[in-house]
């Protein structure tokens, strides 16, 4: 009866209840990557798989109920151990770090260097491109003194 279920359900993405077993609610899913399988739906859900024969289906499905003890054992160690890191990272998060000084110092260096290069504002920096921003006043061009040497106008 299982397998018949299977085989209906394969490719429809769907889940039917057919029955219960040792106090779980027994149902045939499809798995979109694995095809069909038997969920036992109770506090969690486990999966056992569906195979070629009734007999290894029945198999399949009294060996996770049987090993529902050594899962359970299983996720209560994980447990354990996420709590540990949990704990682990929250004192790494807490922890001043270590290389603030350098960093401030850095950043301010950083800042020092930007206002003499006058990186922060929206125009380029004066004098670096080799021509001027804007041109040159009467007066500017007056007090400039000339590249030909003087008196060569």
């Amino acid at each position: 009866m299982l397998l018949r279920h299977a085989e209906r359900i394969r490719g429809s993405q769907a889940e039917r209840q057919v029955g219960s077993i040792a106090g779980f609610r027994l149902f045939v899913a499809d798995n979109m990557l694995r095809g069909p399988e038997i969920v036992l739906k109770g506090a969690g859900d486990y999966t056992a798989k569906v195979t070629d024969t009734a007999l290894g289906t029945i198999r399949s499905v009294k060996h996770t109920i049987q090993h529902l003890d050594e899962t359970s054992a299983n996720l209560a160690q994980n447990i354990i151990d996420t709590r540990k890191r949990l704990f682990d990272t929250q004192v790494q998060v807490e922890a001043p770090f270590e290389y603030a000084e350098r960093l401030a110092s850095l950043a301010r260096r950083q800042q020092e260097i930007a206002d003499h290069l006058d990186l922060t504002k929206d125009q380029a920096p004066s004098g670096l491109d080799g021509e001027p921003n804007e041109p040159p006043s009467e007066d500017d061009a007056q007090a400039a003194p000339n590249p030909d040497g003087p008196g060569s106008s």
